[in-house]
């Protein structure tokens, strides 16, 4: 976790040194800093996104798989006899409808939304944990200026 407050410090003198102004970072600079370019919290907002949409549509399993084919064929034989002609044009189709029906749908609708909550809860504690580090760590540099 120091890795993070170190690649903060590392970004803000390094944004000091291009700019040729010095730095001013108050407490609020460093927490919004921190959580602009922490990766683990973008990571985790990321999965939170996809879970989201796996929690928006938990109906799409009670809906019916369609499929449609046609086709046209043509044949045209060589050697044929003239009076039975087997030569011409050929049209099928298909319809397919299924509707997969599983035992334990509504639990998988339900795991969903529990899944959906659970990765909340790990982005706000992610959140929460990395504003606690950025606020002692700032403490500490505040200590060990004065």
């Amino acid at each position: 976790m120091k890795r993070i407050v170190f690649a903060v410090a590392l970004a803000a003198i390094f944004h000091a040194a291009l700019a040729a102004e010095p730095l001013v970072l108050d407490r609020d600079a460093s927490i919004a800093l921190a959580l602009e370019q922490n990766r683990t919290l973008r990571s985790a907002e990321v999965a939170l996104g996809t879970a989201q949409r796996e929690a928006d549509n938990p109906l799409k399993a009670l809906l019916p798989s369609v499929s449609a084919s046609a086709s046209l064929n043509h044949s045209d034989t060589l050697f044929s006899d003239p009076v039975i002609d087997r030569s011409g044009w050929t049209f099928s189709s298909g319809l397919n409808v299924s509707l997969p029906l599983q035992a334990g749908l509504a639990d998988s609708i339900t795991q969903t939304r529990l899944d959906l909550d659970a990765q909340r809860i790990t982005v706000e504690q992610a959140r929460m944990q990395l504003v606690n580090q950025v606020e002692r760590e700032f403490s500490y540099l505040l200590a060990a200026k004065s």
